[in-house]
Formats: C-alpha cells, structure tokens, sequence
C-alpha cells in the first residue's frame, strides 16, 4: 500500500471515529421522547379581572394551548413559509436547506444563515438549550429524526406552535395572538399572522412595541416569501401588506396591581401549591375592577410622590382599598408606594391607630341605645385620673371647647372631648361589641381612650366595619377571589358573598346621617376642593403628633380607605391631618372611581340574608 494511500486512509478514519464518539456523546444523556405521548407543557395561571380581562399571569411563560384545527390555514402558511419552506418534504432535517446554508455561510467567510427546520426548532424548544455546540446540534438532529418518525406533521407544527416564544413574555401562539391582537388565534387574518409569523427568528428585535418599522418590514417579507411558496396571490399579498394593525399593549400595563396580585398569590399559593399555580394553568376570576385600580394607581402615586418631596421624608407611605359594601367584593388595593421598594401590604398586615376613624362606632352604639343626632353633650374641659397613666385631660384638635353641642355636629366636627364624655355615659365595655359586630377583629380596650382610637387596627378591617354601617348593618367579608377553574375548564372553587346581618339597620343609618356632617361641612368638607360632588358619608382620622392620617368614606356602592403614615411611627409634620393628607387621596380616587362603581353591575344578588342572621346586635 502506497503511503499516501495509508494516510489517507488514517485520515477518513480517524474523521469516522471522531464522528462515531460525537455520537456516541450525543446518544448519551439524550432525553426520552415518551414526555411527548402527552405534551403538556408549563402552562401559566391567568388571572381576570372583574369584566373577565386577562390583566396578569403567574408563571414563568405566559402559554395556553390551542388545537391545530382552531388555528387559521394562512397562519400555518405563513410560519412555514418563513421558517421552513420544505416542512411538508423533509424527515426532520432538510440537507438540501444544510447545503445551501454551508454554501452561503463559506461565500461570507462566516456564520450568517442557519437551516433549522421547525422539527428542529421544536426539539430544542423542549429538550435542548440554545448553546452553540457541535454536540447541541447533534443531538437536536437525532431529536428531530425520531420526532418525525413518531409523530404526523400535523402534530408537530401543533406542538411547534404551542411551545415557541412571540415574544412580550408569550409562549404559544394562543398567548401570542392574545396579547398583541386581543384575538383568539382562529380570528387572526393574514395581515396579524404574517406579521405574528415574522417575530419567531428574533421575538424582542421585530417588537412592534419596540420597533414598529421594523416589525412591518418584517412582514412584507414574510407575505411575500407566502405567496412565493404558491400560498396566496399578489392581490392577497398587496391587500394584506396595506392592510391597519391595530394592537394592545401586553398586560394592561398601564395597570400594575402589585399589591393585589401579591394578596392572591400567597393564598393561592398556601391553597394550591406552587406547582399548581406556576405550572398548571388555572385561571383566576378575581373581583378587581381595572378602571378604579387605574384611578387608585394614578392619584395615590401623585399624591404620595408630591408628599415625599414636601415633607423630605422619602419612607412616606400608606394604604388604599376600595370595596362594594353590599358584597365584599375588592374593588382596587394598593398596599404600599412602591412594591419593588417594599413588598409589605399595608392593607392587611399593617396594624395602626384609627385616631378619630373609630368615633363612629361610639356613636353607632349611642344611637343604638336611643340616643338621636340632635341630643347635646357638653364639651368642656375635663379631666381624669387613672392607674396607669395618672392624671389625663383630654383636648381638642383646635384647642377649643365648644359647650353644649349636638351629636351631629360632634361627630361632623370630630369634637375629642365630646365624644369621650359619651363613651363615659355609654360605657366603653358597650361599644366594643358594636365595633366587633361591625367587622373590627382587632384588640380594643374596655377604656375612655378608645374614642380616640388608640387601639390598632388593619386598613382592611376598618374598611370592613364601614362597608357594615354603608350597609345597613350587613357584614360582608371582603373577598378577591370570584372563581378558580383548572385548565380544562372544571371549576376549582367558587365565591359567593359571606353576608350576616349584625347590626341594628336604623342606627346604622343614622350614623351614615350624621357621617355626611363630616363632608358637608365638618373635617371633610375640603372633599368639594378636590371636584368630588357626590352625596357620601365619611370620616377623618388623626393621631396623636400626627403619626397617622386616614379618611375612610362610602357611598351605598362604594367604600374606601385611605390611610397616610411611616413604618417606622413618627410623625408626619405639624398639621398633617387626616384632613390634609389623606381625604384628598379620597377624594380624587372616588371622584374618578364612583362612575364606574355606579355602572357596574354585580353578578351576586343584593341580599342572600339567611333568616337565622336577621336578628342584630341587642343593646
């Protein structure tokens, strides 16, 4: 054998070993096919708000699956069109695509062109990562060729469509067409699918939020490689080609709802699991109405962010929630300024003196013991002593006492001392079961202080003791969550409103009477500054050196809290009331928010009261 001979031969086999151990690597460790004999991929948990709006998602891909015949002829065209021309011919692999990538790539001295088919594409979407190795391509040609002998076309451009990222965080095309067109992909017409189409090479890159231009460039080229491949003709090209596109932004962006999608989150976390949740596609119908979480968004942001700059206080913070009185459904929830700053929701974990936010249960329980809105009570100085605290001479806000004066206008008018002279003559051990009856959980104390409010409680559990005097006595448990279904459409849970009637419906009504004093002309009355011109019944809260401000009101369909303050319990400034911090926060968002509480419609009678309920608190 002639020595050239014999390196030549070394030379083919050492290639042929090193081919057989490339192999024999990419052999090893390649995953089992059989997870595909029922492929169902992360599919992520939808959650809806009121009006059935997808506004978020919890999962790391954003998916729901759709069957290939629920996906429209010209978009399966268009994604071979532009992606793989010779799927209906190739087995897997397309050499003749690999020759002429391999020629292209040597005639511009390098790497520009690829010739992934779809098959390709789908296996290491699943199995692979994107990793630019001779081992990865390999094994993702082996992948493709056993795909293709298991499974029909058909099934794999439906698994190909499912699987792959579109891009504004979708994955399939389901999420895809959803997300950009607010369609379902059987609705999609040639103009959305070529331009859905053109975004799978480079997703971020051809964004239409990103870059428009190059979006629409992207799409002509793809309607014109459709009808090079005999798909339509010239005319459904230059139609389509000029044809508007009209798209959404993903997500309802413009409404973030940290806060609340954290509320769900952790009880759906607690109920279901994690797996479930970030996993299994469940959908969650939950009660937020996106129009008043805009609205609480925009006006507690402004009014936080310009308080933070007045008072150089950057650690201002607060709360605000609103919900329907009649059935507990949560309306809007902000838990904080700033979620990425601090995830801590001051909606229900932060516990806080009310300050005169709590009057109206002294007076509810006054009315109910047959007090009437036009009986005095003097107000002059007074003072007492006790084992604690020694001597204790109350004061008023102003500084001034006032003599005999009405109910009405104590209440209206937050008058300390009056109302402290009341609880003595009711008996501060007789009101704590009207706050409690009213929806107030809280620890509160058998003495003369608590007219004041110096006992803590949560946001959320005063907006509930108010939504109970809003209606009529009638307590309702606030609620987030209206119906959870699995993927499949089998309804996990259901939600229908906790309602019992705990209190004497006159005297509630007239504490909701002597409420309005507050806005018509007591501590309240700025509410007209801010353009709120609605008739509502509501109260200011103030602590002592102005450590808390709240304003909670309500009109028959709507209740709202605000509440103004610092972690970390110091004071806000000189005169930085209630008045002044948090009612026009209140009064701005209920002003934008009330029209649509009016509008809406709840899908849950107004009264289901069971006749075991109806009896009220006795004095």
């Amino acid at each position: 054998m002639k020595k050239g001979t014999k390196i030549f031969l070394i030379i083919v086999f050492t290639i042929l070993g090193v081919l057989i151990a490339l192999l024999g690597i990419s052999l090893f460790g390649l995953p089992p096919l059989n997870v595909l004999e029922n492929y169902e991929p992360s599919l992520s948990s939808k959650v809806y708000s009121a009006d059935n709006t997808l506004f978020a998602e919890f999962g790391p891909e954003r998916r729901t699956l759709v069957s290939i015949q629920n996906i429209p002829q010209h978009l399966k065209d268009a994604v071979i069109a532009i992606e793989d021309e010779r799927f209906f011919q190739h087995r897997g692999l397309d050499f003749r695509g690999i020759t002429r990538a391999i020629l292209k790539n040597l005639l511009n001295v390098g790497f520009k062109e690829g010739a992934s088919t779809i098959t390709q594409q789908l296996a290491r979407s699943l199995f692979l990562t994107r990793e630019k190795t001779l081992i990865r391509k390999m094994r993702e040609a082996l992948l493709s060729l056993e795909i293709e002998r298991r499974y029909t076309k058909e099934q794999i451009l439906e698994m190909y469509l499912n699987q792959v990222y579109w891009g504004a965080g979708t994955y399939g095309i389901a999420s895809a067409s959803y997300s950009y067109f607010r369609k379902q992909p059987r609705d999609l017409n040639l103009a959305e699918s070529a331009l859905l189409a053109g975004l799978l090479q480079a997703p971020e890159a051809y964004s239409p939020y990103r870059q428009l231009d190059k979006a629409l460039t992207r799409q002509k080229i793809v309607l014109r490689k459709i009808r090079e491949c005999g798909f339509i003709t010239a005319k459904e090209e230059k139609t389509a080609s000029s044809a508007s596109l009209y798209f959404h932004s993903p997500k309802n962006k413009d409404v973030k709802a940290a806060y609340f999608i954290e509320f769900l989150r952790i009880q759906l976390e607690e109920k279901y699991g994690s797996n479930a949740l970030y996993k299994g596609g469940m959908e969650i119908y939950t009660t937020l109405d996106l129009n008043m979480q805009r609205a609480a968004e925009e006006v507690f942001l402004e009014n936080i962010g310009r308080l933070r700059k007045e008072l150089k206080k950057n650690d201002l913070n607060g709360a605000l929630i609103a919900l329907d009185p009649r059935t507990g459904e949560i309306k809007a929830l902000i838990g904080g300024y700033n979620f990425q700053e601090s995830q801590f929701n001051r909606v229900t974990q932060s516990s806080r003196q009310p300050g005169s936010a709590f009057k109206p249960f002294v007076y509810l329980a006054a009315m109910d013991r047959g007090f009437k809105p036009d009986d005095t009570i003097i107000d002059t100085e007074v003072i007492y002593y006790t084992k604690t605290t020694g001597k204790w001479a109350p004061r008023n806000y102003d500084g001034k006492f006032r003599g005999e004066v009405s109910l009405r206008d104590a209440l209206a008018n937050s008058i300390n001392v009056a109302t402290i002279r009341l609880l003595e003559e009711i008996g501060p051990e007789n009101v704590i079961p009207y706050a409690r009856a009213a929806g107030i959980n809280s620890f509160l104390g058998a003495d003369l202080s608590l007219a004041l409010g110096t006992y803590v409680v949560t946001p959320i559990e005063l907006t509930r003791a108010f939504a109970t005097i809003a209606n009529n006595g009638i307590k309702t448990e606030p609620f987030a969550i209206r119906m959870i279904k699995d993927h499949d459409g089998r309804i996990l849970e259901e939600t229908s409103p906790k309602q019992e009637r705990t209190l004497n419906p006159q005297s509630c009504q007239l504490v909701t009477e002597l409420m309005k004093g507050v806005i018509e002309y007591g501590t309240g009355r700025w509410a007209r500054e801010y353009g709120f011109t609605y008739p509502a019944s509501g109260k200011t809260g103030t602590t002592d050196d102005y450590t808390d401000a709240w304003f909670v009101g309500f009109m028959p369909e709507l209740v709202a809290t605000v509440y103004v303050g610092c972690d970390e319990r110091k004071s806000l400034g000189q005169r930085m009331s209630g008045s002044a911090v948090a009612l026009p926060i209140w009064a701005t968002f209920m002003k934008k928010a009330y029209p649509f509480a009016m509008s809406n419609k709840s899908p849950f009678p107004a009264d289901t009261i069971t006749p075991e309920t109806e009896s009220g608190l006795k004095p």
